[in-house]
């Protein structure tokens, strides 16, 4: 069921056992695990079922330190997320990703690679890939030398590797039918988080403020939330939490390390136009 938050009355309160925040990827995926079952799930999204600038334009901002490209540019904020614009390129992480690496600040992760295994079969088929396999020995025997030939390279610091594309994937398109029949999952459009309001002790969210650009603002009380607004999207929530004084202290920690790693693409400049200008 889909809900345009600017036709809320205004002060209006939700009541949830989930509430997701984001409906990218994750939040899509995460909705659609509760689809028809007995809890009442609200769904988070910022923007409308198509783009529109004055939302894209909350992306505005400086990115300080290493280059990156503009957020508005590179992202889009509406349902389906970045599946939007992305070109479905896929490949899980290696076991070095979850591995501390001294010359890395703040690297290394709580769980192994191992525990992702069964997660990554399931997202083959939300992303309409081939089966989960990313040995490049089994591809080629699959498609035979003359089709998947690998590359020698003289140092063994230089791998040949998989990716699998998807189609790609809109999950804002192809999810849509099942979101909006959904007598579950309430997906509140327009809707933009502004503050999460803990208890006093700041382990649990009590409330989740939202407001529309256009002015209109009501509430979420849910009994878990969940944040699936990206990496760098996670930082402004968690470090606009409401808590307590008395956890000044622990919200400057948190703050400090939210946002402080991304993952992206490696981007590289092969060729420019000579003069500049716009193409005749």
């Amino acid at each position: 069921m889909f809900v345009d938050c600017r036709e809320l009355p205004k002060g209006s309160q939700v009541s949830a056992d989930l509430c997701i925040i984001g409906g990218g990827a994750a939040g899509i995926t995460l909705a659609l695990d509760f689809h028809e079952r007995r809890y009442k799930v609200v769904l988070l999204e910022s923007g409308g079922l198509e783009r529109d600038d004055a939302t894209q334009a909350l992306y505005d901002g400086a990115s300080v330190g290493m280059p990156y490209d503009s957020l508005a540019n590179c992202r889009s904020r509406y349902l389906g997320g970045s599946t939007n614009c992305w070109l479905g390129w896929c490949r899980p992480l290696d076991d070095i990703d979850f591995q501390r690496r001294h010359w890395i600040a703040g690297s290394g992760w709580p769980f192994s690679r191992e525990e992702l295994l069964p997660y990554y079969n399931r997202a083959q088929s939300q992303l309409q890939l081939s089966p989960f396999d990313y040995h490049p020995l089994t591809w080629q025997k699959r498609l035979g030398p003359r089709k998947a030939s690998f590359l020698t390279f003289g140092s063994s610091d230089i791998d040949n590797v998989i990716n699998q594309l998807s189609p790609p994937s809109r999950f804002g398109t192809r999810y849509r039918s099942t979101l909006a029949t959904a007598s579950n999952i309430q997906v509140f459009l327009h809707a933009n988080a502004t503050e999460l309001e803990t208890n006093p002790t700041g382990r649990a969210v009590e409330k989740v403020h939202v407001t529309s650009l256009t002015g209109s603002a009501f509430s979420v009380v849910p009994r878990m939330v969940v944040l699936a607004t990206g990496g760098i999207g996670k930082a402004w929530p968690i470090n606009n939490l409401n808590t307590s004084p008395a956890l000044g202290a622990a919200r400057s920690i948190r703050a400090s390390a939210t946002g402080a790693s991304r993952m992206s693409c490696v981007c590289c400049r092969l060729a420019q136009r000579w003069p500049p200008g716009p193409f005749q």
